[in-house]
């Protein structure tokens, strides 16, 4: 036996050449197998976590689905089947998790297998006979470095002998970002409960880049589609967050296919207005404060009463300085005596009715009498402008109505480059709304001062204006570097009352330059438009009420149809440009 350890006579502990060779072994052995650990830890964790490879160029490509099995139109496909979807690249596993969609609806998400680029897709519950099922995966689908699906893909097979051929396709507007939004699609004659935020749709996609949507393999029915933005990302329908598109019509379908489905996605307002206070100006007027701007209709109705059920008269009301407040004029209030305001038909600008506050509405009336002074709260256009539109009226808003006796002799438009005044006619948009329209258009590129004599213009209480002069000086366009649009509505229901509006944004779909009022279907011709890029739909106005109506889920209402020019329009100078005809089918 060879000892390691040896005690000379001097009692000192000495290491053999022997025992020293052996602990170097040991020491490498050791080594050995602790690099090896790390090594193996090390390589462990990097195939564990998802990364992309570092270094090289900055990879920009946005994957693609190149197969599915089963194959796209697939008949006859065994209930028990494999479902998969091979990638060109590395996908992050969450991103098509929270991105398939699979139509018709099941009632839990599909569980997936991952075998390097392919994705094994295994439902919740054995597939049924003679069904069509239309897998989509949506745009969120992305790889390790982050590029997105460029266009949402779907593809169909069908266990029993045919695939449905009906297709609903269309695109949004309205939000900023228009991929990605949801488009649900419910079968009118499965649901009794067609409110999204309710109940799940038979049908489910998402948008592309350029907000277009296709619904692919539907059965034959009637459908009801929605778009909406899923704002809080949990995969369902929230009024209280998510903007959303309310269809113009439900629509028929029969193996056939339904294009041009528009949606103009908006926030939902279900919230109704409400008065948040009323204020008594002077003895003849009090002023009504709502908690948002709202629409006075043919319908609405103001009443006030005493205490002893004796009417106080309403001789007008209009707008106050505060766009969300209304004036009332009434009869001579007595001080302090307790008043009873009745309100009814009047809704906010989405069609939501005033909440009904009872007897709640009371004021004390007050003897003071009127002696403010009127004024000018607004006018167009404004003061030193240029590039005024020939054909504009002259628009001015007081603060109150005014004594209108002999007004036309104390308003006039007059031309500096030709030293002549310009004909014209007032007309009254409403007690404090007043447009003067000259008799022809205005000449092109030329100086104008318009001016209203306000020394001898009073209110209803002879109350006189501070100013005695109000001018605006203005230089209209120039015509010879304008261009004009040229158009045909084109509308199955010809006989009807409806006008038609056209909306010009930017070329991004931004700001609106213009709104224009088109009487009925026909050609049209928008003369003297600023040249430049832009985009052009034009909605029909079902309600008459002058502006578009998103429609409402609850009551549910349509939305009004409108129809959309996909590439900008670019209108030039000295041209007519033509953008076709504009078909409403509904």
């Amino acid at each position: 036996m060879c000892s390691i350890f040896y005690s000379d006579k001097k009692d000192n502990i000495i290491i053999s050449k022997v025992a020293l060779t052996f602990l170097c072994k040991i020491s490498k052995f050791v080594m050995m197998k602790l690099y090896t650990g790390i090594i193996f830890v090390f390589l462990f964790f990097s195939c564990a976590v998802q990364a992309p490879p570092s270094g090289g160029p900055v990879d920009k490509t946005p994957p693609a689905i190149i197969s599915f099995f089963p194959p796209p139109d697939t008949i006859n496909v065994d209930v028990n089947t494999d479902i998969f979807i091979e990638f060109s690249e590395q996908i992050d596993k969450s991103s098509l998790e929270n991105s398939l969609f699979v139509s018709p609806v099941f009632g839990e998400k599909f569980k997936i297998k991952w075998r390097k680029r392919k994705a094994f897709l295994i439902p919740p519950e054995k597939l049924k006979k003679d069904v069509t099922y239309v897998f989509n995966i949506g745009t969120d689908v992305k790889d390790l470095r982050n590029n997105h699906l460029k266009n949402s893909l779907s593809w169909a097979f069908s266990t029993g002998n045919k695939i449905n051929k009906g297709k609903i396709s269309g695109s949004i507007i309205g939000d900023r970002k228009l991929s990605g939004c949801f488009i649900w699609c419910f079968k009118k004659e499965k649901n009794k409960n067609l409110n999204p935020a309710l109940s799940f749709p038979d049908y489910i996609t998402q948008t592309g880049d350029d907000g277009k949507f296709s619904l692919n393999c539907i059965a034959k029915g009637t459908y009801r589609v929605f778009a909406f933005r899923d704002v809080n990302d949990d995969k369902k329908f929230t009024p209280e967050t998510d903007p959303i598109g309310i269809p113009p019509e439900d629509i028929y379908i029969n193996d056939s296919e339904f294009q041009n489905l528009n949606l103009w996605i908006a926030k939902v307002d279900t919230i109704p207005p409400d008065v948040e206070y009323i204020s008594v100006l002077d003895r003849n007027k009090i002023e009504i404060s709502f908690s948002e701007a709202i629409e006075i209709m043919a319908d609405s109705i103001f009443k006030i009463f005493t205490e002893n059920n004796r009417e106080l008269k309403i001789s007008n009301f209009y707008s106050g300085k505060n766009k969300n407040s209304i004036v009332l004029e009434t009869d001579i209030q007595k001080e302090n005596e307790i008043y009873h305001l009745k309100i009814s038909g009047l809704s906010d600008l989405r069609g939501n009715f005033l909440f009904d506050p009872g007897d709640s509405l009371t004021f004390l009336g007050t003897a003071t009498p009127d002696t403010v002074s009127p004024e000018i709260l607004s006018f167009s256009p404004q003061d030193s402008s240029s590039d005024i539109s020939c054909n504009t009226p002259i628009s001015i808003v007081f603060s109150e109505p005014v004594d209108t006796t002999d007004i036309n002799n104390k308003i006039s438009l007059y031309s500096l480059s030709d030293s002549v005044n310009v004909d014209g006619k007032l007309i009254w948009l409403s007690p404090v709304e007043m447009n003067f329209v000259p008799s022809g258009d205005l000449k092109s590129q030329k100086e104008y001062i318009f001016s209203v004599e306000l020394e001898n213009i009073t209110d209803k209480h002879s109350n006189k204006f501070q100013d005695s002069l109000f001018q605006v000086y203005f230089i209209t366009e120039n015509r010879d570097l304008k261009g004009s649009i040229i158009g045909t509505i084109v509308d199955s229901n010809r006989f009807n009352n409806f006008s038609y509006h056209l909306i010009i944004t930017n070329s991004t779909g931004g700001k609106v330059f213009s709104e224009l009022k088109i009487n009925k279907p026909g050609k049209f011709n928008i003369p003297y438009f600023n040249t430049g890029q832009y985009k052009i739909l034009v909605y029909k106005d079902l309600d008459n009420n002058g502006r578009y109506s998103f429609g409402k889920l609850s009551p549910f209402t349509y939305s009004e149809p409108f129809i959309k020019i996909d590439q900008p329009v670019e209108i030039r100078a000295g041209w007519d440009t033509e953008i076709g005809e504009l078909i409403f089918k509904y």
